[in-house]
């Protein structure tokens, strides 16, 4: 039986991304800032709904002109008769359609789960735990869409 001998691609440069090239932000930098210590939209909604005994948000994405946009599906199973209930995907209004349109498709997975989170418990201060742009977001447009309903 042959020997299997491992070759390291690193020392001899192959496979190793040039130390001049711009690192890929990660998602916490991407979506709170490079200071940001606390939770992200998504493992908020995801909290909630654990706490609530919903199933796990669903996310659809969309890719449009203007970047990506995503929406959320809510499920909750009843434990007795197994049968699942579903909200439809929480949509913001066309005339604030601007503002789901995200550059990145983590960006609007983000923004999906605040405009959800503000949907389902907008009475609460959640928004406190947001990143910076997103509480904007609760306590500015998604205050104005809650207004006009």
């Amino acid at each position: 039986m042959p020997d299997k001998v491992k070759t390291n691609h690193t020392a001899a440069g192959g496979d190793t991304p040039s130390a001049d090239a711009p690192k890929k932000p990660d998602t916490r930098t991407l979506i709170g800032g490079a200071s940001w210590t606390g939770k992200l939209p998504m493992n908020l909604l995801s909290e909630h709904c654990q706490k609530q005994r919903w199933e796990k948000p669903e996310y659809s994405m969309s890719k449009t002109s203007e970047g990506f946009s995503s929406a959320v599906v809510l499920k909750s199973k009843d434990l007795k008769t197994q049968e699942t209930t579903s909200l439809p995907p929480f949509h913001l209004p066309p005339a604030y359609k601007q503002l789901a349109a995200q550059p990145t498709a983590v960006e609007a997975r983000h923004f999906a789960a605040t405009y959800a989170l503000f949907r389902v418990c907008n009475m609460r201060n959640i928004h406190m735990m947001l990143p910076p742009n997103y509480r904007d977001l609760w306590k500015g447009d998604f205050a104005d869409v809650k207004a006009e309903d």
